[in-house]
């Protein structure tokens, strides 16, 4: 095996054979670890030449308590939400729209004035529309929800049993079983 571009090699010991190590980061892992944060730094100075260093840090260190306050709104909707669906059995819907508001809290943490921007641009029904519907959808997993009722019922006391395929002793507990909490 060949080491390919953005790869190293070393030779297995005993072996005669090699092990790649390391994968080269792409253009695109590039521009977002040094152009987002040479970006942010561009437009901060930019914006402390106009309104002056103290300001810019002001707006800068901004976001931070309001993104505080929108991750906090957001999980406490989809926990309402999940607690409703749960006492009605069915299943929680609006995943994307608290998804959406969380990353949109997480993107107001970053002191930055283009994480902000972009929280803003989340945050905005018509706007969060749009991009929702330019994600790619291939590569993306999905889950399949099911409903199930929480309420009262019955709880049986059991042991948990964990044997190897075709084991010795079948019917027999396992040496490593333990009673359940009740």
């Amino acid at each position: 095996m060949e080491p390919t571009e953005g790869h190293w090699a070393r030779d297995i010991p005993g072996e005669g054979d090699i092990e790649l190590i390391g994968g080269g980061m792409g253009l695109r892992g590039r521009l977002l670890a040094f152009g987002y944060p040479a970006l942010e730094l561009l437009t901060a100075w930019g914006l402390a030449s106009v309104i002056g260093w103290g300001w810019t840090l002001v707006v800068l260190l901004a976001g931070c308590p309001v993104g505080v306050a929108v991750l906090r709104t957001a999980s406490r909707g989809a926990v309402g939400e999940l607690r409703t669906a749960a006492q009605q059995g069915i299943a929680p819907s609006g995943a994307s729209r608290y998804a959406s508001r969380f990353a949109a809290g997480v993107l107001l943490l970053i002191p930055g004035l283009w994480s902000d921007l972009a929280a803003v641009l989340v945050l905005v029904p018509g706007t969060r529309r749009w991009m929702l519907s330019r994600l790619p959808t291939s590569g993306v997993v999905s889950a399949r929800t099911w409903s199930t009722q929480w309420g009262s019922g019955d709880v049986v006391p059991g042991h948990v049993v964990v044997r190897p395929a075709g084991s010795p002793g079948e019917g027999e507990p396992a040496g490593g079983s333990r009673e359940l909490p009740r």
